[in-house]
């Protein structure tokens, strides 16, 4: 018996030292290339990633440093068979690439994990294991501030990541007043938004603003039009100053498009048909028209995010089902280069670019994602030849379009070897 035990310690503990050693060299790799590490899902069975703080109305998962919050991280695995999953925490500068910290800077407990928190999904078409991880937690804890990266991998397979997940922590030193107007430094009530902000930084003393604060600002969790190396207009002793800034003008664009399908057989909002074609449960979405150049589209939208519910369950979470959800856009004089620009959806249920395809001989646009059951926020972007996206050309933009602005505000103490986040802020024109 106690060389069968011997036997089996020995081959954990070999399996174990392997799976450090492989995950210790993917994250040097990532140190070495200075990858910007993305909210990315990186296998096709991870679906309905969410990250958001607990208790909290921020529209981003952003939670304070020695406090109770907590950021909520979940997501679903069609892979029915492959429920050991691992997760690791990289530290990243304010542009998302990894810091040159050691995990034991910015990690209280250990940085290899299980996620220990799944279930099966229940009475549904598509079966899924979904996973609940709540951070920080027993295991893991955080010693300092900024941006953070969760990495997911299988036990058995760890050079394979499965996804990836932004969030922040933040220790607010520093005090921010934002707000938002139409009468920007490019015309007035066009189709453009302006913002103005002001950093008190009192409690520290920050030699050179310019070079060691880093401003980023972004609309509706939306990485497309994010604004960074933002510099101040007026620098005082312990204020900056960010006024009639051009870097901080943004389209207004429009409110978002919305679908519910809450209801397994009649749908919901916008869905025109819904059918059962082997193996899933189509949802055809209503064809989508062309809004630019038209009046501002009035809707309560949630600027992009999406809820995950079904009307029949009691557990939303592994009672909703799977459905094939299928966009169609008329092609009704879109402004593009075809051939070079290229239409793709966004919305907080995007985690890798979906373009759609032309389809010339019912002059549409359209592609199918499987999505899970709930309610939805969408719009669609057009990505010119030079890697910008804007919604502009097919959505419109309008100055009074209700948008959420996310400030965030990095330090860099001289010598330091990371970005603190120290300061943020979350405004909306209402």
């Amino acid at each position: 018996m106690n060389l069968q035990f011997d036997f089996l310690y020995n081959r954990i503990m070999y399996k174990s030292f392997i799976v450090l050693i492989v995950g210790v060299f993917n994250i040097a790799c990532l140190y070495a290339q200075k990858t910007v590490l993305a909210t990315y899902t990186g296998n096709k069975n991870i679906k309905s990633l969410q990250i958001f703080p607990a208790n909290s109305s921020h529209f981003l998962p952003v939670i304070r440093l020695n406090s109770d919050d907590k950021v909520i991280i979940k997501f679903d695995n069609l892979d029915i068979n492959q429920s050991r999953l691992r997760y690791k925490l990289i530290h990243c500068n304010y542009d998302w690439t990894a810091s040159d910290l050691n995990e034991i800077d910015y990690i209280k407990g250990f940085n290899d994990n299980h996620i220990d928190t799944y279930k099966y999904s229940v009475n549904t078409n598509v079966d899924y294991i979904h996973y609940n991880l709540e951070l920080p937690n027993r295991n893991v804890g955080f010693n300092i501030s900024g941006n953070y990266v969760l990495m997911v991998y299988d036990e058995y397979s760890p050079k394979d990541t499965l996804l990836t997940a932004r969030f922040y922590v933040v220790d607010q030193i520093v005090g921010i007043d934002g707000s938002i107007t139409s009468n920007t430094d490019i015309g007035l009530n066009l189709a453009y938004q302006q913002l103005s902000l002001e950093i008190n930084h009192k409690g520290i003393t920050i030699q050179n603003p310019e070079r060691d604060i880093n401003l980023v600002v972004f609309q509706n969790k939306s990485n497309h039009n994010m604004a960074k190396g933002i510099k101040p207009s007026y620098i005082y002793s312990d204020r900056l100053v960010y006024n009639h800034n051009k870097a901080l003008i943004f389209e207004g664009g429009n409110e978002y498009r919305r679908f519910e399908t809450v209801n397994k057989r009649t749908g919901g909002l916008n869905v025109d048909k819904v059918e059962y074609k082997r193996p899933y449960i189509n949802v055809r979405l209503a064809t989508d028209e062309i809004r630019s150049g038209n009046m501002r589209y009035y809707d309560e939208d949630q600027n992009g995010r999406y809820f995950v519910r079904s009307e029949s369950a009691n557990d939303n979470d592994v009672e909703s089902d799977y459905f094939l959800v299928h966009f169609s856009l008329a092609n009704n004089n879109i402004k593009m280069n075809r051939g070079v620009d290229r239409i793709l959806l966004d919305g907080e249920f995007i985690t890798n670019d979906a373009f759609l395809e032309y389809d010339p001989s019912n002059n549409i646009y359209h592609t199918s994602l499987l999505l899970k059951q709930g309610s939805y926020n969408y719009q669609y972007l057009i990505e010119k030849s030079n890697g910008i996206k804007t919604p502009s050309f097919i959505e419109g933009s309008y100055f009074d379009t209700e948008n959420s602005y996310s400030i965030f505000v990095y330090y860099r103490f001289p010598g330091s070897r990371y970005d603190q986040l120290i300061g943020f802020l979350e405004i909306s024109l209402n």
